[in-house]
């Protein structure tokens, strides 16, 4: 009806829309960020949903094979002070998902939380004081993380310290949350962006662990004129042989 809301469609095999899928948010301002494959068919989404009365909504729902609502999962609504910008599923269908935001349902947690199954925030994921912000005053939002071949997750954003300890804007975590200490990227080889520029656009994970970052248009790495697109080894080294 000329409205612009947020809608999740579903393409068949030869590229056309699926009659029998269909979400629609309720409010205008809502903001999907993205969505996940579940299991049994069912989809996450997630990003900040506003209920039709423009109240707060949810960051992130599941939704039926047929784009209804699924009623079993609930994540509450609470987030402050943005929305999920990224997520991940996690072989026992727990979620963790990251994004711009400082606490959800009334508890701190700063830019990432993982959520059981059914919704609820997983108290066995220790975060500790989570990702800080290497500019002052700036939250600046996080949206890339990956589970990895072994577990971990793998993470990247505008971010220089993780519970407190100086990191690069590249990080793996363990599966109970603190930081990987298999996993290190050496200082400078992703400097930090500047302000609207986060220093890392693309992440992908490979089977043998390495991980390949896209870095910003408008960001630098460690020298000068180096290529925009970089790989890591599993323990975070800079891959010299890499070349493209």
């Amino acid at each position: 009806n000329g409205d612009l809301k947020a809608t999740v469609v579903r393409l068949l095999a030869n590229g056309a829309a699926d009659g029998g899928f269909g979400f629609v948010a309720a409010n205008p301002g809502s903001f999907i960020a993205g969505l996940l494959a579940a299991p049994e068919g069912k989809s996450l989404i997630f990003g900040l949903l506003f209920n039709a009365d423009n109240t707060s909504g949810k960051p992130i729902l599941r939704l039926n094979p047929t784009g209804s609502i699924d009623s079993t999962f609930n994540a509450g609504g609470e987030i402050e002070p943005a929305h999920f910008l990224g997520a991940t599923l996690q072989p026992d269908a727990r979620v963790v998902v990251v994004g711009e935001f400082k606490t959800f349902n009334g508890a701190a947690h700063t830019r990432i939380v993982r959520l059981m199954p059914g919704g609820a925030i997983d108290p066995s994921f220790s975060t500790g004081s989570g990702f800080d912000s290497h500019l002052i005053g700036q939250l600046n939002p996080i949206s890339l993380v990956q589970l990895t071949p072994g577990n971990r997750l793998a993470i990247a954003g505008n971010f220089s310290r993780y519970d407190g300890n100086a990191v690069s804007p590249l990080v793996k975590l363990t599966s109970s949350g603190p930081l990987d200490p298999t996993f290190a990227v050496p200082a400078g080889v992703f400097k930090p962006a500047g302000l609207f520029t986060p220093p890392i656009n693309g992440l992908l994970v490979q089977e043998d662990e390495k991980v390949l970052a896209w870095v910003g248009r408008d960001s630098s790495v460690s020298t000068t004129g180096a290529p925009r697109l970089q790989r890591v080894l599993a323990n975070g080294v800079l891959d010299t042989s890499f070349q493209h």
